[in-house]
């Protein structure tokens, strides 16, 4: 049930993962609050690479003030708009908080959609040579004409262990490795099994999973929600602070609840365009998600809220007071949920 990556860092870590609009904030809050009740004090550490950050809340589905108010809650707001924040940064600064709950003798649920940024504090990032420029301009020409496959084929060639956990249509991915190889005449995978672990090696991973009929409902209401509340404001602040070049610029939905803003499209596409937008980056959270071993999948279309609080509740008191060798029985295993 538990998440390994060999040697480092054993202390007990959880993880809430789920597609957009799927309901991990409430889940967070909710589980924090049955947990406290209980005995046993949680913070969470958000993992959302808009959420943090400031002065967007509403295009990122921020917590509520209310949210953040029942709950120590970490890694929101935490960069200017105009700043470019990645993954190692969010880690540097997302397992300084960890240390810290830890510190005042709680235990740390790390909540959020980005995958990228979970695996960077979880697992710990290989950053490797710098980049190559010319190189990959070569590759990304080559691909052009002969397709990602033709990557993928050259990268099966000097690292077949790379090339099989990386999709033969993940350009970015594919590219990087053959980089790293061009780079040092080694495979990035021997790489990363040299370099120093700075990850967790038993982190409880949960999961919460919509039929993707009603997670498109969700999401549907969801972007009414944020377009009523003023996302086109802070599409518009972006806009005048000439920032639409920028990193946060780039969340879903800003550059039609702009043109909605000013008037260049109708409610009704502008809705339509950022639904189709979550839908498609939900899909690729659902894939990446779906690639974790063992997760405690959580099913809210299934059973009653307050029954997955109860249920996800007791597994995560078992596993955070539970020895390393413990193992917990997931729900699709058991029948729960």
């Amino acid at each position: 049930m538990y998440g390994r990556n060999g040697t480092g860092d054993s202390r007990p870590i959880a993880v809430l993962v789920g597609a957009t609009g799927s309901g991990k904030t409430s889940m967070a809050v909710d589980l924090t609050g049955w947990l406290r009740e209980r005995g046993v004090s949680i913070e969470i550490v958000g993992a959302d690479a808009r959420q943090i950050y400031r002065s967007l809340s509403i295009g990122t589905a921020k917590p509520t003030l209310r949210e953040q108010e029942s709950v120590p809650y970490h890694m929101l707001d935490v960069a200017e708009p105009d700043e470019t924040f990645n993954a190692v940064l969010y880690a540097e600064e997302a397992r300084r908080c960890v240390e810290e709950i830890y510190g005042r003798g709680a235990f740390p649920l790390v909540v959020g959609g980005s995958g990228l940024y979970i695996r960077a504090l979880i697992e710990g990032l290989f950053e490797g040579p710098g980049a190559d420029f010319d190189f990959r301009s070569w590759l990304e020409k080559w691909a052009d004409r002969e397709g990602n496959e033709a990557l993928h084929r050259r990268l099966s060639d000097c690292d077949p262990a790379a090339a099989s956990k990386v999709h033969p249509n993940d350009r970015k991915r594919l590219i990087r490795a053959l980089e790293v190889f061009e780079a040092t005449g080694r495979p990035i995978s021997e790489l990363r099994a040299e370099a120093s672990p700075v990850g967790f090696t038993r982190t409880f991973y949960l999961g919460i999973e919509w039929p993707p009929e009603i997670h498109a409902g969700r999401i549907e209401e969801r972007v009414r929600k944020m377009l009523a509340r003023g996302m086109g404001d802070e599409a518009s602040w972006l806009s005048t602070a000439n920032l639409t070049e920028a990193r946060s610029f780039e969340g879903l939905g800003y550059g039609d609840a702009l043109a909605l803003h000013r008037g260049e499209i109708a409610l009704e596409e502008c809705v339509e365009r950022i639904c189709r937008l979550h839908r498609h980056y939900a899909k690729r959270q659902r894939t990446w998600f779906g690639k974790i071993d063992d997760v405690f999948w959580l099913e809210p279309a299934e059973a009653e809220w307050s029954s997955l609080v109860e249920t996800a509740g007791e597994a995560m008191r078992a596993y955070y007071h539970s020895p390393p060798t413990l193992a917990v029985q997931s729900d699709k295993e058991s029948g729960a949920g």
